[in-house]
C-alpha cells in the first residue's frame, strides 16, 4: 500500500491530488534528466514526484511568487501561521466591511499586473 500524497500549501482549480501516487509510479519507470511542468499550479505533482531537476512554470504570477518565496525562505511555515491568526483577528474585528476590502484589493492588483503576468512567467521559465 502506498502513502497518502503530499499535500501542497495551496488549493488550486484543477488540483492533481487524486492522481499525483499514480503520476509517481508512471514517473519512477521513466529516465528523465529534468521534469518539466508547464501549468505547475499548487505544484502537488512535482511535490510527489520529487525530481532531482526540475522546471516549474505557470502563468499565475502570485503561484510563482509564493513558490519563489518558500525556495529562498522569505515565507515559512511559522510566518504563514502568524499571516493567517493576524488576518483572522481582523476579520473577526472588522467582519463583512474587512473582508470586501481585502477581496478587492487582491482582486485589483492581479489586474494591474496582468499585462506583466506573460513576461514574468517567461523569466522563470528560463
Amino acid at each position: 500500500m502506498s502513502a497518502p500524497p503530499l499535500v501542497p500549501p495551496l488549493k488550486c482549480q484543477g488540483i492533481k491530488t487524486k492522481l499525483a501516487g499514480e503520476i509517481r509510479r508512471i514517473s519512477e519507470a521513466q529516465r528523465f534528466e529534468r521534469w518539466v511542468e508547464p501549468f505547475c499550479g499548487s505544484c502537488v505533482v512535482a511535490l510527489n514526484v520529487q525530481p532531482e531537476r526540475a522546471l516549474l512554470c505557470d502563468t499565475n504570477v502570485h503561484i510563482i511568487r509564493l513558490y519563489q518565496d518558500i525556495q529562498v525562505g522569505r515565507v515559512t511555515p511559522g510566518l504563514a501561521r502568524g499571516f493567517l491568526a493576524e488576518q483572522g483577528e481582523r476579520l473577526s474585528a472588522g467582519g463583512e466591511d474587512y473582508y470586501y476590502t481585502e477581496r478587492g484589493t487582491a482582486t485589483n492588483s492581479g489586474r494591474t499586473r496582468r499585462s506583466r503576468r506573460t513576461g514574468i512567467a517567461r523569466e522563470f521559465m528560463c
